[in-house]
């Protein structure tokens, strides 16, 4: 009899102690999964010729005798930076160029220009015009261009480099007197051109060849997720100039 009751103590014992691991089981399935974080992107602010020129940081020989330079930039410098700091997949660039002075009626820009110097207590900001009067000026205006285009060709190359598989590209004016101008109520159309040169000539033809040939030299074409807009808090522009012009 002692046997029998002991007995069924026992499996009364166990009987609860596996309701009570059903239960634990039960409550851990029913909890919602956890879900996942937001992704936060770092963002590379471009704002001139000291940003995005190439700069050699080492000259050396291979076994031929041929020499190779290594070159970096600002830009390139941030990427890396980027990278380490902040991780994920997505890179955020703002690209600037910059307009002086605007027409009081229309808004519209006199002239566009490029930064090339980033300017201090000591030193004025200096924004040169791209102007197309006299073939030296042209030459200079395109070489700009041309280094524009390489510097953010390189800035794009190293962010695939180190493993971004998300580019971002906000492109925009700011106001190159120094003036304090607003983009917002700037009345751009974007293929108007001022003194020989457009929104488009300066800024969307250069960057667009500059992502396009980035994926195109590092095997990367449709493997890269590119989001570029055509401007970037520039509201009035697209307003009065919605088509033919932004859309």
């Amino acid at each position: 009899m002692a046997v029998s009751m002991a007995s069924s103590a026992l499996c009364r014992g166990l009987l609860l102690v596996l309701l009570s691991i059903l239960a634990c089981s039960v409550s851990v399935k029913s909890q919602p999964a956890p879900q996942a974080g937001t992704e936060l992107s770092c963002s590379i602010m471009v704002w001139g010729e000291q940003d995005y020129e190439w700069n050699v940081t080492k000259i050396s020989k291979n076994k031929r005798g041929q020499v190779i330079k290594n070159y970096t930039s600002h830009c390139m410098q941030s990427v890396r930076l980027a990278r380490q700091r902040c991780g994920g997949k997505a890179l955020n660039f703002v690209p600037t160029q910059f307009w002086k002075w605007d027409d009081p009626l229309t808004k519209e820009p006199l002239r566009l220009c490029y930064k090339t110097n980033k300017g201090d207590d000591q030193v004025p900001v200096v924004c040169d015009d791209f102007v197309d009067w006299f073939p030296e000026n042209r030459t200079k205006g395109f070489n700009q261009w041309w280094k524009y285009y390489k510097g953010m060709k390189g800035c794009f190359i190293t962010a695939i480099w180190e493993g971004f598989t998300e580019i971002k590209v906000t492109p925009h004016l700011d106001d190159g007197t120094g003036g304090g101008g607003w983009r917002n109520t700037l009345g751009l159309d974007p293929w108007k051109e001022h003194e020989g040169w457009s929104y488009v000539d300066i800024m969307l033809k250069p960057l667009s060849r500059a992502l396009h040939e980035a994926m195109a030299d590092t095997n990367t074409t449709g493997k890269i997720k590119v989001m570029m807009t055509l401007q970037g808090e520039m509201n009035y522009a697209l307003a009065a100039y919605p088509d033919p012009g932004w859309v």
